[in-house]
C-alpha cells in the first residue's frame, strides 16, 4: 500500500491508494492462476484490515479493489464460512433496491409530468422511460416474488420457514452457518 505523507506545522495527513501493482499489464500466467493470484492478494489486504480495525485510525489498514468484478470473483470462490456480515448476493439486493428506486423515481416522474418532461427531451425519451418503468416494475416485482420467497420459505436450509422475517432475529444455528464470523465476533463481545 503506497502512503504519501505530508508533513505540515500543525498535522500530519495521510493519503491512502489503492495497491493496483498493474500485474494485469505484464499477464504471462493463465486466467487460472491470475484468479488464484488475485484471490490470495485479497485475501492479504482483507487480513490487514481485519488485524489493525481496533487500532487508531491512522494505523487502521486501509485497502481498495480495483473493481466490482474482482470482488465478484473473490466472493465466487470463497465458501459462505468466510464472509463476515454481508455476502455478495445480500449486496446485490441492497444495491438492487437503490438502483431500483432511482430509476422507478425518474422515469415515473418523466411520466406523471410528461408535458413539463417534453419541454426538455424528445418524444423518443417518453418512449424510452415508458418502457423502462414497465421493465423496471416487473423486475422488482418478480425480485419479491422468486429472490424473497425462495429465500424465506423454499430455501432448503430453511424449510419450512424462515421466521426472521416476522420476528426480526435470525436463529443460533441460522447465524452459525450464514455469518460465522459476525457470530464469532458476537460471541466475544458477550452478546447472545
Amino acid at each position: 500500500m503506497l502512503i504519501a505523507q505530508t508533513q505540515t506545522s500543525f498535522t500530519q495527513k495521510r493519503i491512502y491508494i489503492a495497491p493496483d501493482d498493474h500485474t494485469d499489464m505484464y499477464w504471462s500466467a493463465d486466467e487460472d492462476t491470475y484468479r488464484v493470484l488475485f484471490l490470495n492478494m485479497t485475501d492479504y489486504y482483507l487480513n490487514r484490515m481485519d488485524a489493525t480495525a481496533g487500532s487508531p485510525s491512522p494505523y487502521q489498514a486501509r485497502w481498495n479493489a480495483d473493481g466490482s468484478f474482482w470482488m465478484w470473483t473473490y466472493e465466487k470462490n470463497r465458501t459462505p464460512a468466510q464472509f463476515d456480515r454481508f455476502s455478495y448476493i445480500e449486496k446485490a439486493e441492497y444495491w438492487a433496491l437503490i438502483w431500483g428506486s432511482v430509476v422507478m423515481a425518474v422515469t415515473g416522474f418523466a411520466l406523471w409530468f410528461e408535458t413539463e418532461a417534453l419541454r426538455y427531451m424528445p418524444l423518443w425519451f417518453l418512449d424510452v422511460a415508458t418502457l423502462v418503468h414497465l421493465y423496471e416494475a416487473w423486475l422488482a416485482s418478480l425480485a419479491i416474488l422468486v429472490w424473497h420467497l425462495y429465500y424465506v420459505i423454499f430455501n432448503p436450509d430453511v424449510y419450512p420457514m424462515n421466521w426472521t422475517w416476522l420476528t426480526g432475529k435470525v436463529s443460533e444455528e441460522m447465524m452459525q452457518h450464514e455469518h460465522p464470523m459476525e457470530y464469532e465476533r458476537l460471541r466475544e463481545q458477550g452478546e447472545p
